[in-house]
C-alpha cells in the first residue's frame, strides 16, 4: 500500500516552510546562536508561532487551538525539526492538555490562554536526588496546612527552572500510601518565597538546576485534580511529549550536512564522496 498524505497537509507543510524561510533563516540562526540570551530570542519565535496559532495546532478550538490533524501536526514538527526551530513547550505539550481533561474551570481560564499566546512557560519538577527512572521513589512532600500546602524537598535537573514561571510539580503528599498513590500534582509560581534554584552545569556548557524548597506555601487551588491522584496525570501528561519526541527530519537534516561536507574540495582538490568507502558508507546511511 502506497501512503500519500492529504494535499491538504501538504499545502499546510508548504506554508510552514515558507514561514520559517522567513523567520527561522540561517541569518536568523546566526544571530541566536551569538545570542548572550537564546532563551529570550527562541521565546520570541515561539510568540510569533502562537500569532499564527501554531503553537498549539493540536489543541481543540474551544482552548485556542486549531485541531490540526495528525498529518498536519506531523509535518509541522518535521519542518521545525529539520532546521532545529524550537517548537513545543512543556506548556503546550503535557501542562495544557492534563489541565483540560483534568483541571477546574479557574486553573484552565488562568492558564490556557497564556499558554496558548506563549506568554508563560513550565520547568518539570519532577527528578530528585534518589528519584530519577523510579520517579515514584520521590520524596518532596506536600502538607496540608489550612488553605494552603506547604512544600519542602530538593528537585534536580530542573532545567527550565532559572527562565521559566511556573513549575509542573509532583510532590508526595501521603507517605503512608503506596508509592505510586501517594503523590499529588502541583501549579507552583517559581518566584514564590522559599524557592531557591541553583544551577547545575554539564560537561557540555548546558545548564540544569537543582531546586531547594523550604517552607513553600502554595495556595491549595494549585492542586491539580485530586490529592494522592497525581502519578496518573503525571503519565497522562508524558502520553503527550511521547508523541513528538522523535522525528526522521533530525536525522536527515544531520546526513544532509554530511553530504554537503563530502562534497566539498579539499585544499588538495580532492572531494571526501570520491573515495570509494566514504561513497558506499553514505549510500548505506542513506538507505
Amino acid at each position: 500500500m502506497e501512503f500519500r498524505f492529504s494535499e491538504q497537509a501538504l499545502a499546510f507543510e508548504r506554508e510552514v516552510d515558507d514561514f520559517l524561510a522567513v523567520e527561522w533563516s540561517p541569518e536568523v540562526r546566526r544571530r541566536i546562536d551569538a545570542s548572550p540570551d537564546r532563551y529570550a530570542m527562541e521565546r520570541e519565535f515561539r510568540r510569533k508561532l502562537a500569532d499564527k496559532g501554531w503553537l498549539t495546532m493540536s489543541w481543540p478550538r474551544e482552548y485556542g487551538g486549531q485541531e490540526r490533524s495528525y498529518e498536519e501536526q506531523y509535518l509541522f514538527q518535521e519542518a521545525l525539526n529539520y532546521v532545529g526551530a524550537p517548537g513545543a513547550t512543556v506548556g503546550v505539550q503535557q501542562v495544557g492538555p492534563t489541565l483540560m481533561t483534568y483541571g477546574t474551570d479557574e486553573q484552565k481560564a488562568a492558564f490556557l490562554p497564556r499558554i496558548a499566546q506563549g506568554e508563560i512557560d513550565f520547568a518539570l519538577g519532577y527528578t530528585e536526588p534518589d528519584a530519577g527512572t523510579d520517579l515514584a521513589s520521590l520524596q518532596l512532600r506536600a502538607v496540608r496546612d489550612g488553605d494552603d500546602y506547604v512544600l519542602n524537598g530538593i528537585k534536580r535537573f530542573t532545567s527550565a527552572a532559572h527562565r521559566a514561571e511556573y513549575v509542573w510539580l509532583a510532590a508526595r503528599t501521603d507517605p503512608s500510601a503506596p508509592k505510586h498513590r501517594g503523590i499529588s500534582m502541583f501549579l507552583v509560581d517559581l518566584q514564590t518565597p522559599g524557592i531557591t534554584v541553583k544551577p547545575i552545569w554539564t560537561m557540555s556548557g548546558i545548564r540544569t538546576n537543582e531546586v531547594y524548597w523550604e517552607d513553600v506555601r502554595v495556595p491549595a487551588d494549585a492542586l491539580v485534580g485530586e490529592e494522592n491522584r497525581g502519578w496518573y496525570y503525571a503519565a497522562h501528561a508524558l502520553d503527550f511529549e511521547r508523541v513528538s519526541i522523535f522525528t526522521v527530519s533530525g536525522v536527515r537534516a544531520v546526513f544532509d550536512a554530511l553530504m554537503g561536507w563530502a562534497g566539498e574540495e579539499g585544499p588538495d582538490g580532492s572531494r571526501p564522496i570520491d573515495d570509494a568507502h566514504v561513497s558506499r558508507t553514505l549510500a548505506d546511511y542513506k538507505v
